[in-house]
């Protein structure tokens, strides 16, 4: 049900639901820029952002399900994990979503609504007081008959059992702000939740439709189980994977939502060429398609039209700056970096003119996001001046690591350039992925400078707060700013609406303004489906996942 239509929403912070798709403020998730993107929204910022809005194909009539057949889907490279508590990557996301399920899930298809609705829940949750979220879960949802849930039923214990988990105080489990703030959770039958908050909260329930925050059984939290084999109530059954060669999942027939899914499984393929992406989507050996150079895939439209290709923004693209040592533990040496750094240059060269100015909050949370004019310009006169006032005028060398890769994306050998004018001297160095993702790109954080992309979030608290809060479980910059601590603090506990929006452009004000991180443009790409691949869609970011909530619905007619 779309959170428009629901008439049961009687609270959420004095708001009814309608309200709160209007607004989105209480919620956090910025609605009214989400329903609007690419419709003509009021806060448009396209011209002010420099790029283009993501676009929609024409998408034709689905029709009927029919029921049959396995997906073929893209997996860009081998997964370091499964689970989405404890900071999976993006491979091993894309694997896991349809083994899951979470409590509410999301949809925000390119050029149509944003729409959070129930997953297990049957709908969205009560709220009676600022405080207290009531979720009651469907009739009938079981776990997949495999070990080691072998089919046993899905209760309220298990759901509290998930939040408590969510909540787990060890360094690689990256939700735990965002449910630390649970008081207690009452469980009075087997499908009612009641979760009691210490404080009010303005994004709580947004939080539960993460594409995080799935449900996990508890016969899994035990040792690393979770991590290399899933088990959910999903969709799909988690067969067996090949190291370099891709997963297997399997129709689960005892899933919850009768008649689906409607294909027999999926098979992740992990192809890591580009051109051989490009080559097998136009075979037909692949049903989807993503992470190709734009060159490729303007290639590819030109020698395949039958394929369905959509527009969409990527992950965010943060030059992320270890806080914590010298120099960058200077003020003044961030900012002369942001200075340096022409985005045009970036723009033209690594993106080919498809791109939008970055900023701290993603573009697709538009209310959120702050004028041009209020960002940092390139100005290497000024980023000499505040380098000379530093004590560096000759500059100062420092290595950037990033995967293998790295170097030829995210606009890395622009940055090069723009700071050698200034006398600043990067030196690139690639390391495997896997080893990159979980001690440099993870809280960890052992670097001086990495770039690599990062996740957008469908909450600004998730993408500020656990990035740049002191304590955050995501601070792999190493921040530790008492000033930046209050106004995180102070934007997640605002329920006003246009009070909350405007905390959370200060905060993010703050942070270009001290050059915590340094916002690099960010990359539109093209994606790709068959066109006998029906019932799917593609979100407008690619990092917020929210297609993959829907794999139950996606079906073949290859007639």
């Amino acid at each position: 049900m779309k959170v428009e239509e629901n008439t049961r929403w009687s609270r959420w912070s004095g708001m009814s639901r309608r309200r709160f798709l209007q607004t989105g403020a209480t919620a956090g998730v910025g609605a009214a820029g989400f329903a609007l993107v690419g419709c003509g929204d009021d806060d448009d910022d396209d011209d002010e952002n420099g790029g283009n809005t993501p676009s929609a194909g024409e998408t034709p009539d689905q029709g009927q399900p029919k029921v049959g057949g396995r997906l073929q889907e893209l997996n860009t490279s081998e997964p370091d994990q499964y689970d989405p508590h404890r900071d999976a990557g993006y491979p091993g996301l894309i694997v896991m979503s349809a083994v899951y399920n979470g409590l509410l899930r999301t949809r925000n298809p390119i050029g149509e609504d944003f729409v959070i609705e129930g997953d297990l829940a049957e709908d969205l949750p009560e709220q009676p007081d600022d405080t207290t979220y009531v979720y009651r879960l469907r009739d009938g949802i079981k776990w997949q008959n495999v070990d080691p849930t072998n089919g046993r039923a899905m209760t309220s214990e298990d759901i509290a059992k998930n939040f408590d988990r969510m909540q787990t105080d060890k360094p690689d489990y990256v939700l735990r702000p965002m449910f630390s703030m649970i008081d207690s959770i009452d469980t009075p039958d087997d499908v009612t939740i009641r979760v009691n908050l210490k404080e009010p909260y303005g994004q709580f329930a947004v939080n539960t439709a993460d594409i995080w925050a799935k449900v996990i059984p508890p016969e899994l939290y035990d040792g690393d189980q979770s991590k290399v084999h899933p088990v959910g109530s999903g969709p799909f059954i988690f067969e067996s994977a090949q190291q370099g060669v891709g997963q297997t999942l399997n129709k689960n027939p005892e899933y919850f939502r009768n008649g689906q899914p409607y294909v027999d499984g999926i098979d992740f393929l992990i192809v890591s060429d580009q051109a051989v992406r490009a080559a097998s989507f136009q075979s037909g050996e692949l049903d989807t398609m993503i992470g190709a150079a734009t060159p490729i895939m303007e290639q590819l439209k030109s020698d395949y039209s039958d394929g369905h290709y959509d527009l969409r923004v990527g992950v965010m693209n943060p030059f992320m700056i270890n806080n914590s040592i010298a120099p960058f533990d200077n003020p003044l040496v961030r900012r002369a970096i942001y200075h340096a750094i022409d985005p045009e240059l970036i723009i033209n060269l690594q993106f080919q003119g498809l791109a939008l100015k970055g900023q701290p909050l993603p573009a697709w949370l538009s209310r959120y996001n702050l004028a041009e004019d209020e960002i940092p310009a390139y100005d290497p006169a000024e980023a000499k001046r505040l380098l000379e006032a530093a004590g560096m005028p000759d500059g100062f060398k420092f290595v950037n690591r990033t995967f293998q890769g790295g170097t030829g994306a995210f606009g890395t050998l622009q940055v090069q350039q723009s700071l050698a004018e200034v006398g600043i001297e990067m030196e690139n160095q690639e390391m495997e992925w896997a080893d990159w993702r979980a001690n440099v790109y993870g809280i960890k954080g052992d670097f001086e400078v990495t770039m690599g992309g990062e996740f957008d979030y469908i909450s600004p608290d998730r993408q500020l707060y656990n990035a740049f809060y002191s304590e955050g479980s995501a601070n792999n910059r190493h921040v530790d700013d008492p000033d930046l601590d209050k106004l995180l603090i102070d934007a997640r506990r605002e329920l006003d609406e246009t009070a909350q929006v405007e905390k959370y452009k200060a905060t993010a004000k703050y942070l270009v303004d001290n050059a915590v991180s340094v916002w690099l443009p960010q990359g539109q790409g093209y994606v790709a489906t068959q066109p006998w691949v029906k019932g799917w869609f593609w979100q407008y970011s690619a990092g917020a996942l929210f297609e993959r909530n829907f794999m139950d619905e996606v079906w073949l007619d290859r007639e």
